[in-house]
């Protein structure tokens, strides 16, 4: 049996979002994990199969245990893979791949011969100048790494329809980075209207250490009616407590997070929020039965270094006083819903084809729609999916020809995409 490498160096929620990759590679032979050492009790749970091996991916230079270090190299040099995953890139990932033949890399690889010490497979090269227009994108981080290999499997066969477990409502009280989270008396008004209408048991806070103040803060700004049905979990979950936390609950409200990737790992619904530098098209729950609320703003989505310069403008709808009435709409299915729009939010719901995930419109203005149809296309013709259904793509407008010389040169069609030119 052919074995096989990922190297997934990233976050929590990455090594979620690398599933479709993970269980593609399932079906070819057997799969090895290099992540980081903090990941490696739930890695075993969410990949069982998986053969998992940790390194200290995040910590400073000087923490590093060489003797670890040294003795996992060994290891997975002798393994003898025939091929190597690499999710992304950092030095330490840099470092790893040099201990196998370049021919075996695929994603990302050290050069011997570039100023920036790196080379991307022309698929990943795409991801990276897809990064230019974010707002005609529709590739999913979960389908982007899951094109690492030629064929992947179908996008939905990997997580369950979401539905919900009849006993509670989860609200994650924040992500990593708080301009990309609901404010304390937005997320605590949300929470309101959707427990009231849901008729769960209890609502259980979810968040970390560093979020102890703020669930504090939602707590009060909840109606004092429901504080005994309040089950304060933040700062006091690990990873594999906070996997049995999920189990049966109806919904969870959460800003773009790993917690919500893994809710949808498990088919809990979830109802996201994304503002700022997030947006779902990138990074939304994957699979169906979810709920995506998108800020859309010419400026947006943003970059997480940059300052913002529009006042949070993409805060706005979420201030606005018909919010309570939308999202009642929503949650109930209520034919109204495309009558409660609200200017500059979007309700998106996920959808399949041959590439992945492709959000589909329940509510809102998508200016965007036919470009981000345009450039879906292209990235299909690239991964080879019209090849293999004997389609060409639609050329919505002339457009197209310009998106094309933006995305991919014309050198890069001469090879298939996971090769290096």
């Amino acid at each position: 049996m052919e074995k096989f490498l990922v190297i997934q160096a990233a976050r929590f929620g990455d090594l979620i979002q690398a599933k479709r990759l993970i269980l593609s590679i399932k079906q070819m032979g057997e799969v090895s994990l290099l992540i980081d050492k903090s990941l490696y009790d739930i890695a075993k749970i969410i990949y069982p199969f998986a053969h998992v091996y940790g390194m200290d991916f995040h910590g400073s230079p000087q923490s590093i245990n060489l003797k670890q270090f040294n003795e996992t190299f060994s290891c997975l040099k002798s393994q003898n893979f025939s091929r190597i995953y690499n999710c992304n890139y950092s030095r330490l990932t840099s470092a790893v791949c040099r201990i196998f033949d370049n021919d075996k890399l695929i994603g990302y690889r050290p050069a011997h011969c570039s100023q920036d010490g790196i080379l991307r497979s022309g698929w990943a090269r795409l991801a990276f100048r897809l990064a230019s227009k974010r707002r005609w994108t529709s590739l999913n981080l979960v389908d982007f790494w899951g094109w690492f290999v030629d064929q992947p499997l179908p996008g939905n066969t990997l997580n369950p329809v979401a539905s919900a477990g009849g006993e509670g409502l989860g609200v994650v009280v924040s992500g990593r980075e708080e301009r990309r989270s609901l404010p304390s008396d937005v997320l605590a008004q949300v929470t309101s209207v959707i427990f009231n209408l849901s008729g769960c048991k209890y609502i259980k806070l979810f968040g970390s250490n560093s979020e102890i103040s703020k669930a504090r803060k939602i707590i009060h700004l909840l109606p004092t009616k429901y504080h005994d049905k309040i089950i304060n979990l933040v700062g006091k979950t690990t990873l594999l407590t906070l996997e049995e936390e999920l189990t049966s609950l109806d919904l969870l409200i959460t800003p773009d997070t790993g917690i919500m990737h893994l809710a949808a790992h498990k088919g809990v619904p979830v109802f996201a929020f994304f503002l700022s530098s997030a947006c779902g098209h990138e990074t939304g729950p994957y699979g169906l039965g979810h709920t995506v609320f998108q800020a859309s703003y010419p400026c947006g989505p943003c970059l997480e270094s940059s300052k913002c310069h529009n006042n949070l403008q993409c805060l706005t709808p979420f201030k606005n006083q018909l919010l309570p009435k939308y999202l009642a709409n929503i949650y109930t299915g209520k034919e109204s819903t495309r009558q409660c729009s609200m200017e500059g939010l979007q309700c998106w719901t996920p959808g399949f084809d041959d590439l992945g995930q492709k959000l589909v419109l329940l509510n809102g203005n998508d200016p965007e729609s036919a470009d981000r149809d345009s450039v879906r296309d292209i990235i299909k013709s690239f991964a080879g999916i019209y090849e293999q259904n004997f389609q060409k793509p639609v050329l919505a407008h002339k457009k197209i020809v310009e998106l094309i010389e933006k995305f991919i040169p014309n050198n890069e069609w001469m090879l298939p995409s996971k090769r290096y030119a």
